[in-house]
């Protein structure tokens, strides 16, 4: 069988791999997880427009731990992979962090990831550098009302295969939204929210996925 063409950012093929996954408390630490999984393909092969994955390699840890309270939780991986094509031989590598901190009605996440990764898009692949998101949150309960903050902000470099990018390339996203929630009755919450965003593509801003929204709604359920 031959290795599938097309998106293959942070995939693997299903020709010869394996996982292992710890138990609990790995090591003897307390709230300790951890993980790795492989996946070889000597025989990849490219289309003349299309790259295929040949091997790749992931490494995951997780971590919780209380303090009074609190509980902290901590998480992360890394991940790297050979693809083959006809334009060029690219790798591709992802590397996330999030932590999470729950005090009482209030919890507090935050997140990073960072790589460089290939894409489909429409009749030639292309290759995405200098990738890289953060994200942060807050949300906070009193009673009946749900507070929500939340940002994210990330930026890429994207060419087709092959070919050198170049600052004119960039693309980049960021977004800052609030939300309130009200549990009316049970079963009946109402949510407002807002949401500011601003987008550019070959680094020109793209007035079609930027601006401000609002958003009124309820949910029922029985």
């Amino acid at each position: 069988m031959a290795a599938p063409t097309g998106l293959t950012y942070a995939n693997s093929n299903d020709l010869v791999g394996f996982e292992l996954h710890s138990a609990a408390d790995a090591f003897g630490v307390d709230g300790l997880k951890l993980g790795v999984s492989a996946s070889l393909n000597g025989d990849a092969a490219a289309t003349t427009s299309a790259h295929a994955m040949e091997n790749s390699m992931s490494f995951g840890a997780s971590y919780v731990t209380t303090a009074g309270d609190s509980t902290v939780t901590i998480g992360g991986g890394f991940f790297t992979g050979d693809t083959v094509a006809t334009a060029a031989t690219s790798d591709v590598q992802s590397t996330a962090v999030a932590m999470t901190a729950a005090t009482g009605d209030l919890t507090v996440g935050i997140g990073y990831a960072s790589g460089a990764y290939l894409k489909a898009n429409g009749a030639l692949d292309e290759q995405v550098t200098g990738a890289s998101a953060t994200t942060a949150g807050v949300k906070y309960v009193s009673g009946d009302i749900t507070f929500n903050l939340g940002f994210a902000t990330g930026t890429g470099t994207d060419e087709v295969l092959g070919v050198a990018a170049t600052a004119s390339d960039t693309d980049s996203y960021e977004q800052t939204a609030a939300s309130i929630g009200y549990a009316v009755a049970s079963g009946v919450s109402a949510t407002i929210g807002y949401s500011e965003r601003a987008r550019t593509t070959e680094n020109a801003v793209s007035l079609a996925h930027s601006g401000s929204s609002w958003y009124i709604g309820a949910d029922v359920s029985f």
